[in-house]
């Protein structure tokens, strides 16, 4: 016998979920809520799923937009589980010695340092691009440059403590003549 929460999540499922694809392999029925805790409610949102069809790290086209589950909560009475969703809005391409790999990422600017014995510092040029913990993503190195914004950038720090997910932290760089800049490619011709 269907629990009451599992039978209005699935009519509800049914009648105004949306089918995404997830890791471009699979259909799965979601549902949609806003998110509203201090930030914008554009670039991020909670979604709804059936248990385990979807888990932290998957990216999932909705609309035409890739999104990227960022954290998992608890399943919901075992019927349903609700994550953080991330749009993910920029294409970053990674040059691994003349094989160009364009992954999809989600940044943030302008982090902050407390250096010893010294007051709060403006921006320092730094990114933190989170992506998709993949066998392409796991090829990215420390000093590896990429250019995105109209800028080049070099990883300093690659970290992986979420599960499924990478935070890649890097910081301004100068440009160099083997960049191509138009199709923001760093070391191109190198």
């Amino acid at each position: 016998m269907l629990n009451p929460l599992e039978y209005q999540f699935t009519n509800t499922l049914k009648n105004y979920g949306y089918d995404v694809i997830v890791n471009g392999l699979d259909q799965v029925r979601i549902l949609l809520k806003e998110y509203e805790e201090g930030t914008s409610t554009t670039e991020y949102k909670y979604m709804l799923f059936r248990n385990r069809l979807i888990k932290q790290g998957d990216i999932i086209n909705i609309f035409d937009d890739n999104w990227i589950v960022l954290h998992e909560d608890i399943s919901i009475n075992d019927v349903y589980t609700k994550v953080i969703i991330r749009r993910l809005k920029f294409s970053i391409n990674f040059n691994f010695m003349g094989d160009v790999q364009s992954i999809p990422s989600a940044i943030d600017e302008g982090t902050y340092r407390l250096d010893e014995g010294q007051y709060l510092t403006l921006p320092e040029g730094r990114i933190i691009l989170h992506m998709q913990e993949n066998d392409v993503s796991k090829q990215i190195a420390n000093t590896q440059r990429f250019l995105i914004m109209g800028n080049s950038w070099k990883v300093v720090q690659k970290t992986n403590t979420e599960h499924g997910l990478y935070k890649i932290y890097a910081d301004i760089d100068i440009f160099n003549d083997n960049d191509d800049k138009e199709n923001e490619i760093a070391d191109r011709w190198k």
